[in-house]
């Protein structure tokens, strides 16, 4: 079943996207439910992998479609650390199911975790005029830098493992209290 969202735009073509009979939205196997937020990089959505006319599971869908990245360069650079995927996974790693380039966008299936990015904490913490409690604060930092230390102990070609490019977006922050950092 599909579920269109009236109040969410009619996908741009530069994000690859293409409707359906019923009005529902697709990307490549892709079904887009829900957009999540949209930031410097692009799309982040709430969506279903297809497989034989049917959703097969629910991923976060992020599209790398801003302005100015190059869809096939990206990816390719994203191919070149995919081997990560292998030696980053389990807590406190985001699973990456899927990635590739779908009509020149970039783009990255993860397994869907209920909850919020630490953008969109801080955001709505600004928004609401009340600091982040300084427990809440020191124990995503404590789980950030458990989760940096564990990268750090595995070796890709005999070089340690160092996060890239860890931004608040990437930090994802499920409803049991988990963290799980993405970007790798």
């Amino acid at each position: 079943m599909a579920v269109h969202d009236p109040h969410v735009q009619r996908p741009s073509d530069r994000a690859g996207q293409s409707g359906t009979a019923d009005g529902a939205r697709r990307f490549g196997r892709y079904l887009l439910f829900e957009r999540l937020r949209r930031n410097g990089m692009g799309e982040v959505y709430r969506a279903g992998r297809v497989r034989d006319g049917a959703v097969e599971t629910l991923v976060t869908l992020r599209l790398f479609n801003a302005a100015g990245i190059d869809g096939d360069a990206f990816d390719a650079a994203c191919r070149a650390r995919a081997e990560l995927g292998s030696i980053l996974s389990g807590p406190p790693f985001a699973e990456l199911l899927d990635m590739g380039c779908e009509r020149g966008v970039a783009y990255a299936a993860h397994a869907h975790v209920p909850g919020r990015t630490l953008a969109e904490l801080l955001d709505r913490s600004r928004e609401n005029g009340h600091p982040l409690p300084l427990g809440h604060a020191l124990l995503i930092v404590d789980r950030i830098a458990i989760g940096l230390q564990n990268a750090y102990q595995r070796r890709l070609d005999e070089a340690r493992v160092v996060h890239g490019f860890l931004v608040p977006d990437f930090v994802h922050l499920s409803t049991e209290c988990e963290i799980r950092l993405g970007g790798v």
